[in-house]
């Protein structure tokens, strides 16, 4: 076969003992040159571990390893493999062969993607690692093709084919898992012409055809190798694929394969309780040269229960919630044929015995699934912890304040320790504080990355007080009254706003003087100023001329509508008069009639005004005391 093997990729082709020429470049495909040693190749630890001690599970069979090593989601115990059946591996090498196709590998101290899991190699499974092997990789299991593979990848002439075969039952609806191909064909213009290949075939009991799971995304076709490589020498053939392909082996370390690809991820959806079977497959492609080999990840074989939420998306193995909220946890089994039980921190929840469990509590959340006719469970559990939700030290009223008149600050509160906060105001800030100056409602979602609080305040909108009324009376006290028709409390001030009290009465209060009266909404701008005459009649004065109290002096109470003063002797006689509109011509008596000064005695006066604040008509009458004392 070797002699009659062609290198199909090219046009023009010379066999000569073996050699293949081509206008590209000279390989030697049956006598390879030595691979290359490199420093790195040479160093301790350059090359995975593959069926070698300390690691237990290169002494398993192969139905262990199925069941240990590349199953996920399987029970343990009694149980172990529970769901997986009838695992043979072709051609049928026992563990003690050192040559057998099949086997354990662990990555050791390598980068190699995958920590552990199964190898599957047309040829040797030791020579894929451990240490350097300085020939190329053409070793034969002594097996043919595969009729299955040859459907999934379109070649017909296979060879070396090694096939690992098992029935399965899952408990959840989808399964997948993890592989890389690797193979010595990247080497040279290979790629082009040599359908090293794989496929995971599947299929459900009773079905006759399988289904190929080893395809590249978008519908890219087959794992091959003349369907994933990069750059050929001589630009022999286009690259195809190349995003998948992790590239050339060439500094000879990890594995002895000459490349390999990304890790790729195969997956099918199928029903629960249902039985199906795999058949993972390779093979050498035209001739038994140039081995292929496929590493599956340990545990990446997941045919067990998943938690989901009740959009069927996978939940992590921990999730956080606030105090006062839920979560619904789901099975990803729900099926007829199934049976549940959720248990909180190992303890069964009584009556939780559905597919869905809405959990509040803090705590370890597991679930138990069986499926009918099974006596092993599916379990699965995950973690939930409550933290406190956002909070806020609002008060439903934050104030008050006069429209575009002043400002406040409103701080929606910093959070606790441990926790971020991030803010999202109804004015479109983002910020812990804001600062308004009109009144409203303002709301606050408060976000700890877990949940979403919404928190509002109410900023009253304050009046401007309307001062009805002021009174002053002869003892000197002064009373302020004032309606307020918004929110919030008033305050007085009879010094222009220097001080401040709450009480609307001031005593006692200097009389005939003027004073600033404001009366405003508390913590606010919102005030009303009124200027204010303490006025109070006198009783006696004495014209003297001593500048004292000489005179009856109503100047400052004339500019009062509706003013005027009249006083008369004991004999009913007007001796003085005066209005607001001069018509007498003064506003001051001095205790004369006609130029001339009278003599003591006490007058009658009646004063009318009206108030200069509440607008009422204020009559005075009584006696004046006029003390004519010379000096």
């Amino acid at each position: 076969m070797l002699k009659n093997r062609l290198y199909r990729s090219l046009s023009c082709f010379l066999i000569l003992s073996g050699v293949v020429l081509t206008q590209a470049q000279e390989v030697n495909r049956l006598s390879p040159p030595p691979e290359p040693k490199t420093a790195q190749s040479l160093m301790e630890g350059a090359f995975i571990d593959v069926n070698v001690p300390p690691y237990v599970e290169s002494d398993y069979e192969i139905e262990q390893l199925v069941s240990d090593v590349l199953i996920k989601g399987g029970a343990s115990g009694d149980c172990a493999g529970a769901g997986v059946s009838n695992v043979t591996i072709s051609p049928n090498q026992p563990v003690a062969d050192e040559t057998r196709a099949w086997g354990f590998f662990n990555k050791g101290t390598t980068n190699f993607p995958f920590e552990a899991g199964i190898v599957l190699v047309s040829g040797k499974a030791k020579e894929t690692g451990n240490t350097l092997v300085t020939q190329t990789m053409s070793n034969s299991p002594g097996s043919g093709g595969d009729a299955d593979l040859t459907n999934a990848i379109g070649e017909a002439s296979l060879n070396d084919a090694v096939a690992l075969e098992f029935d399965f039952v899952p408990t959840s609806p989808k399964v997948k898992f993890r592989y890389i191909l690797a193979s010595e064909e990247y080497t040279g213009s290979f790629p082009c012409s040599f359908d090293d290949g794989f496929a995971l075939l599947l299929k459900k009991q009773g079905d006759l055809n399988y289904q190929n799971l080893a395809v590249l995304p978008n519908n890219a076709g087959p794992v091959k190798v003349t369907n994933i490589h990069g750059p050929i020498p001589g630009d022999v053939c286009p690259p195809i694929n190349e995003q998948y392909y992790a590239g050339n082996n060439d500094q000879n370390i990890e594995t002895n394969f000459n490349g390999r690809t990304v890790p790729l991820t195969a997956e099918a959806d199928v029903i629960p309780g249902e039985t199906y079977h795999f058949k993972l497959v390779l093979a050498d492609a035209s001739d038994t040269l140039y081995d292929i080999g496929v590493f599956l990840e340990a545990g990446s074989f997941d045919i067990g229960l998943a938690l989901v939420d009740t959009s069927g998306v996978q939940l992590p193995d921990e999730l956080t919630i606030c105090e006062g909220y839920s979560v619904d946890i789901s099975s990803s089994v729900d099926a007829e044929n199934v049976n549940y039980q959720w248990s909180l921190d190992g303890v069964d929840i009584p009556g939780a015995t559905g597919p869905t469990y809405t959990a509040s509590e803090a705590g370890i959340y597991s679930l138990t699934v069986t499926v009918d006719g099974s006596q092993c469970p599916a379990e699965a559990e995950i973690k939930v912890n409550v933290i406190s939700g956002p909070q806020s030290n609002f008060d439903p009223i934050s104030g008050i304040i006069c429209d575009n008149e002043g400002t406040i600050v409103l701080d929606a509160g910093a959070p606790p320790a441990g926790q971020n906060y991030t803010y999202s105001w109804s004015t479109g800030a983002n910020s812990q504080t804001i600062t308004v100056d009109q009144g409203g409602i303002y709301t606050v979602d408060i976000d700890n990355g877990v949940c979403t609080e919404t928190f509002s305040t109410e900023v009253k909108k304050a009046e401007y007080p309307v001062i009805k009324d002021v009174q002053y009376d002869d003892s000197g006290m002064l009373t302020i009254t004032a309606e307020n028709n918004g929110p919030g409390d008033l305050e007085y001030s009879i010094d222009a706003g220097q001080t401040w009290q709450d009480s609307n009465i001031f005593n006692p209060v200097d009389s005939n003087i003027d004073i600033d009266i404001v009366v405003r909404v508390k913590e606010t701008n919102c005030d009303t100023p009124v200027p204010f005459y303490t006025f109070r009649m006198i009783n006696s004065f004495s014209p003297n001329e001593d500048g004292s109290n000489d005179v009856l002096d109503c100047t400052k109470i004339s500019t009062y509508k509706n003013f005027s003063i009249v006083v008369i002797d004991k004999y009913g006689k007007t001796i003085f008069k005066a209005d607001g509109k001069d018509y007498y011509g003064t506003k001051i008596w001095d205790g004369r009639f006609q130029g001339k000064l009278l003599p003591t005695d006490s007058y009658w006066y009646r004063l009318v005004y009206q108030h200069p604040i509440n607008k009422k008509m204020k009559v005075k009458t009584g006696w004046i005391l006029l003390k004519n004392i010379k000096k």
